[in-house]
């Protein structure tokens, strides 16, 4: 076993083997081997592995609800982001759709704006992976927030789109499930005319150009999208 390092910030063998453990423990859930790592200080709730994830991020993605509320309550930083995406916990529940594990860290304060390297935050990552629980859960606890992170249902990726116009732009990668979700957009009333600050391109510019159901054209129709509009492309 690997001595202590002497220098800072430098993870020692010993340590990186001991998340490592702690790492699987919480991916498969077993809950009572976390409790006995933190207890006995061979991790810390908030350690990281070589990836830079954490252990509340690997319980998140496992679905392992238990895991994830022992961390909370021993002070985790419920807005922790890492990995090669730069993700949160709440990004990471989110794409697999564990509403509940999405639910609990959001009551905890889990901030739902924060945008990964692949500029989208929770509400775009529920469209994209049309995850519609997840989705209707986060607007509907925005819209009862008065929390200053309110506005997810028109709140833009870093490509300047809004959620409705996610859900369309991958609507083709599981059309029934995507057909839901620009349901519960609309539902929602999140806005078929909005269009990109830079092109022009409105959601049903896109759905165009993805070729998606006629059914999606009906929706944006109903809600006031016109065909007439242009792009920046005329």
């Amino acid at each position: 076993m690997a001595s202590a390092s002497p220098v800072a910030g430098v993870v020692t063998s010993a340590a990186a083997a001991a998340m490592d453990r702690a790492v699987s423990a919480a991916q498969y859930g077993r809950h009572d081997d976390v409790v006995a790592m933190l207890d006995s200080g061979a991790v810390d709730a908030d350690g990281r592995d070589g990836d830079g994830c954490s252990l509340l991020q690997w319980a998140a993605i496992n679905n392992r609800l238990a895991i994830v509320d022992e961390l909370l309550r021993r002070g985790v930083d419920v807005d922790g982001h890492g990995g090669v995406l730069d993700e949160t916990a709440m990004q990471w529940a989110t794409r697999h759709g564990h509403v509940g594990v999405v639910c609990r860290l959001r009551e905890a304060g889990g901030d739902a704006t924060h945008r990964g390297n692949e500029g989208g935050a929770a509400v775009h990552l529920a469209c994209r992976y049309q995850q519609v629980r997840v989705l209707c859960y986060l607007l509907a606890r925005d819209v009862s927030s008065t929390a200053a992170a309110s506005g997810l249902l028109e709140a833009l990726d870093a490509r300047g789109r809004t959620p409705l116009m996610v859900a369309v732009e991958w609507f083709w990668s599981n059309p029934k499930r995507a057909l839901d979700v620009v349901r519960a957009l609309l539902a929602f009333g999140a806005s078929a005319t909005f269009a990109e600050r830079e092109g022009g391109r409105t959601a049903l510019h896109i759905a165009a150009e993805r070729g998606v159901d006629g059914a999606v054209f009906d929706l944006l129709h109903g809600r006031g999208a016109s065909c007439d509009a242009e792009d920046g492309d005329g």
